[in-house]
């Protein structure tokens, strides 16, 4: 029995019992929620359809209030509280929700005026520092009554003359009651996006053709405008940069409500005091090949990006439309790590949020961002404009897009272009045959669990037999092996691994590195364990020297990447020959060992220090032990054996000296 959501919805309950014990007002309890969560966008002029700023505007509201944060719809905030942190995470507390439910529970009384905070003073217009410069749209662009709006584009010159750094950004709709959402993005001088376009003409580029690899792309993302969502205001040391000459380009997604009316949007920019110690950009990382299939209503689709460059990570947002179901953002880290970085369970199209992380997360050249997205295109949703339909990426919101954008920090001496990491050649990339052996693949990567991820892992082997990640997935079992400790099993699949990988070095510096660790001083047949090491441990020295790079691997990191597998045949020949008592050739092993290893090694410092230790050397052995404490991120278990036998060491010292 699972017994954490129970024992939640228990704290809640109770939580809410509480509360509604006492008396709950409007001015003493409600409003201050109100003032912190809800008046940003409930107020004349702002987005919401209703005011929540005094308790006449409120009351006629409460119950609505209820059910929407029982509901979670109000504030609209969509990530996983389980993942990461967020600086504009807008969610109520239990402690909000259970005051609110209250106050609707017992009638939403006002209470004394008294009791209540000071109103808050919201700046009319601007909710950036006064701007530096206004750019506005030309003219002001007609909606009608009714009927589908294509998406806008009016291009409009900056009028700048030199590169400028923007600090904060701000686009403001004339009417926002029209507007569903606008994003702001330069166009650089000589980009062949928007070529058709005339300068203050709204122009639809889907009208014209369908898009073609040379029709260019966007350049910076400026600012952005939803409900809810907050402007661009960085912290001093950071901008984004406006080159010379470039145009801005106001992206407008118009919605008809019934009323005719006229929207001319405008962008306010505050520029920095002089260029910045980080630039900062917005990236994508995209599937615009996407078909969703009708009727099914979990259709996945993931996108990736690979960086070039080392950044920082401040944020992240999801883009889909109607059929949007969830979206994830992931770090794979050059060292095969991966970290989930933003789950949002239920994507609403309602509401366009970004996620601002509380602090950066680094993120080393070579990592990649994988976006996963699932999309509900049947009759259950009720958003959907046509179940019946396969749906297709495009502009308008009965077709679809799957985006992750996310926002980085760089330093500002690094070209953006550097960003994005060169592309592997196709042809060397594996790919799975068919939809049934991506689906398979798919279900190793989300296994939750060790063994569930092995019995994915051997479906996929049983199944699709002439799978091109064949070597990957036996390289992954052996790992999971290891980390089992799982002797036997590292050796079943390290001898597959040969046969579909002969010439490569992992499954031969594994299995000789696992013999040598599960071999031991009176085994019966140490002698023969001992001869497969070295055999095994000679081979895959032989392997690392000739062994074809993988696709999509950097040069640096497939050299440091062989000279770890060369370090770990050394080593394990050094514990080959200490289980021989023959600790000069071990303490020559492991000097090896240590020479070529791309990466500071803790335990193979504290190993040299034992067969210095056993070969009398107590000098080079306390010397050994020191390297191995002041090497970074030692483990707390190696920390704890090094500084024990450097201390057994000066005991020994001592007393040979008395």
């Amino acid at each position: 029995m699972r017994l954490g959501p129970v024992f939640s919805g228990l704290l809640f309950a109770s939580a809410v019992a509480a509360v509604a014990t006492q008396p709950v007002t409007f001015s003493k309890d409600v409003l201050p929620i109100l003032q912190k969560s809800c008046q940003g966008c409930h107020r004349p002029g702002e987005a919401a359809p209703f005011s929540l700023l005094t308790y006449q505007e409120s009351r006629p509201w409460a119950k609505a209030m209820k059910e929407a944060v029982l509901l979670r719809k109000m504030p609209p905030w969509f990530a996983d509280p389980h993942i990461g942190k967020f600086s504009n995470d807008r969610s109520l507390s239990e402690k909000d929700i259970s005051t609110l439910v209250a106050w609707s529970d017992q009638g939403a009384p006002q209470g004394d005026p008294k009791d209540a905070p000071a109103p808050l003073q919201f700046l009319e217009g601007w909710r950036i520092p006064k701007p530096d410069v206004v750019i506005e749209m030309p003219n002001a662009f007609h909606v009608p009554a009714s009927g589908v709006l294509d998406l806008q584009h009016i291009v409009v010159p900056s009028g700048f003359t030199e590169d400028r750094w923007v600090q904060c950004a701000e686009v403001r709709p004339d009417n926002p009651a029209l507007v569903h959402h606008i994003v702001v993005f330069t166009r650089e001088p000589g980009s062949a996006w928007l070529k058709d376009a005339k300068i203050g003409v709204p122009f639809d580029p889907a009208k014209k053709h369908k898009r073609k690899k040379d029709d260019g792309v966007p350049g910076e993302g400026v600012a952005g405008y939803a409900p809810g969502a907050l402007p661009m205001q960085l912290q001093p040391g950071r901008a984004i940069l406006i080159k010379a000459g470039s145009d801005i380009v106001f992206q407008m997604h118009y919605t008809t409500n019934g009323k005719a009316g006229t929207d001319r949007s405008r962008l306010g920019l505050v520029f920095a005091p002089g260029p910045p110690k980080q630039r900062v950009a917005s990236l994508a990382a995209y599937n615009d090949d996407l078909k969703i299939p009708a009727g099914d209503s979990n259709y996945r689709v993931d996108s990736v990006f690979d960086l070039g460059a080392e950044v920082q990570l401040t944020g992240m947002q999801p883009h889909m439309h109607y059929r949007g179901k969830d979206f994830e953002f992931r770090a794979i880290y050059p060292n095969g790590q991966t970290e989930t970085l933003l789950r949002v369970l239920n994507y609403s199209f309602s509401w366009q949020l970004s996620y601002d992380l509380a602090k950066p997360i680094l993120l080393p050249k070579g990592t990649r961002i994988q976006c996963i997205a699932h999309f509900d295109n049947s009759a259950n949703n009720p958003n959907n404009p046509d179940p019946a339909k396969d749906v297709t990426w495009g502009d308008q919101s009965f077709d679809e897009m799957m985006i992750g954008f996310f926002s980085v920090a760089f330093d500002a001496n690094v070209p953006s272009q550097s960003l994005t990491a060169v592309p592997a050649k196709e042809a060397n990339k594996p790919r799975p045959k068919s939809p049934k052996e991506l689906e398979a693949l798919r279900a190793v990567q989300d296994a939750q669990t060790p063994d569930q991820q092995l019995q994915a892992i051997e479906n996929v082997l049983t199944n699709f037999a002439d799978t091109e990640f064949k070597v990957m997935l036996l390289q992954t079992a052996m790992q999971i092996e290891q980390r089992k400790d799982d002797f036997a099993q590292v050796l079943f699949y390290g001898e597959r691994l040969l046969n579909a990988d002969p010439k490569g070095a992992f499954a031969l510096v594994t299995m000789a590195s696992e013999t040598a660790r599960h071999t031991r001083q009176f085994d019966l047949d140490r002698e023969q364990k001992l001869a497969q090491v070295d055999q095994y441990a000679k081979a895959g020295l032989e392997a690392a020297k000739v062994m074809p790079k993988p696709s999509g691997v950097a040069d640096e990191q497939w050299e440091a990447a062989k000279k770890d597998f060369e370090s770990q045949a050394y080593e394990a020949m050094g514990q080959a020959e200490v289980l021989r008592q023959k600790y000069d050739e071990a303490i020559a092993d492991y000097k090896q060992s240590i020479s070529v290893t791309a990466t500071p090694n803790a335990v193979l410092w504290t190993r040299l220090g034992q067969a210095y230790e056993n070969s009398g050397r107590l000098d080079d052995a306390s010397d050994a032990f020191d390297k191995a404490l002041a090497t970074p991120n030692i483990s707390p278990a190696v920390k704890s054996v090094a500084q024990a036998k450097k201390d057994e060491i000066a005991k020994r010292k001592g007393a040979g000296s008395k």
